[in-house]
């Protein structure tokens, strides 16, 4: 349906470990393996010649792990990038990511969402890539409320800089997104400096808190100001407001965060034990919650 392209069916089979057994047709619900095809990926739907079927794209979760790939020259970094686009495309198990080249240590950064993503996807670049272990993704935010000054205040000659900004940093649930309040009143900071104010916040939490990870979770009220008829600008607002964010975060502290999943597994009980060890050396914390379900009667 993506390509409206047509595609023969070479037959249809169970896959057994490494054995295909041959059957007539699959209804909703079954898992079969279809050879041959030309131009199919993760996602499409198959139907009928001339077929209209309206699909809904999968959700693309945020990134949880970050990888360095690292290669012996820029040439490798061109095959690897184009190996994880293609896997990109064919297994969508980094297609939440942005890859991106690092000229200077000559490594691909990229991102995926599990462990075991990882370890599928491992094996795919072994002939062009030396691989690190994964990395969590890690953020931080402010641990309290902190009112804060930024001021900019430079003399060089000519047209100076000048800006003074009060806001009030205020934390909120992580995964919400960054709120910005306008609450100037009688002019204190005019109407064309606002923007770069946020502007700065935002590049400031983009480039990391104390701790050196990324800024999530602020609600940033801007209440108060100062500016000068000639020096003032909007770069220097937008420095003002950068340093006022990183006076806040230094003055309350703030707190590392890590992404954590929820997962429910099913297992026979026999199993207890190992499935537990498994989880606990993936730093898992068990809820306790272990329900058995007594064996079918004979």
């Amino acid at each position: 349906m993506r390509t409206r392209s047509d595609e023969r069916l070479h037959g249809l089979h169970h896959l057994f470990g490494a054995k295909l057994v041959p059957v007539n047709r699959a209804v909703a619900g079954d898992v079969v393996v279809v050879a041959k095809l030309n131009d199919v990926a993760v996602g499409d739907v198959l139907a009928r010649r001339g077929a209209d079927l309206a699909t809904l794209a999968a959700p693309s979760p945020a990134p949880a792990l970050s990888v360095a790939l690292l290669s012996a020259s820029h040439d490798d970094d061109d095959k690897i990038a184009t190996a994880l686009h293609r896997l990109s495309e064919e297994t969508r198990r980094c297609a939440c990511a942005t890859t991106r080249s690092r000229a200077a240590s000559w490594s691909t950064p990229w991102a995926t969402r599990t462990s075991s993503d990882v370890g599928a996807t491992a094996p795919s670049l072994q002939r062009e890539r030396h691989d690190r272990d994964p990395d969590v993704q890690r953020y931080e935010t402010i641990r309290s409320a902190r009112e804060c000054e930024g001021r900019l205040k430079k003399q060089t000659g000519g047209h100076g800089q000048f800006a003074v900004v009060n806001l009030k940093v205020e934390p909120i649930k992580p995964d919400e997104p960054f709120e910005f309040i306008d609450a100037i009143v009688g002019g204190a900071v005019p109407r064309q400096f606002i923007s770069a104010v946020r502007n700065g916040i935002e590049k400031s939490m983009a480039r990391g808190g104390p701790a050196g990870f990324p800024v999530v979770g602020l609600r940033v009220t801007l209440f108060d100001g100062k500016f000068h008829s000639v020096d003032s600008s909007e770069a220097a607002f937008d420095t003002a407001g950068s340093l006022g964010l990183r006076a806040a975060l230094e003055a309350a502290g703030t707190v590392v965060l890590e992404r954590i999943m929820e997962v429910t597994t099913t297992f026979p009980t026999e199993y207890l034990g190992e499935v537990l060890n498994d989880l606990k050396s993936r730093r898992a914390r068990s809820s306790r919650r272990i329900r058995t379900t007594p064996p079918p009667s004979p």
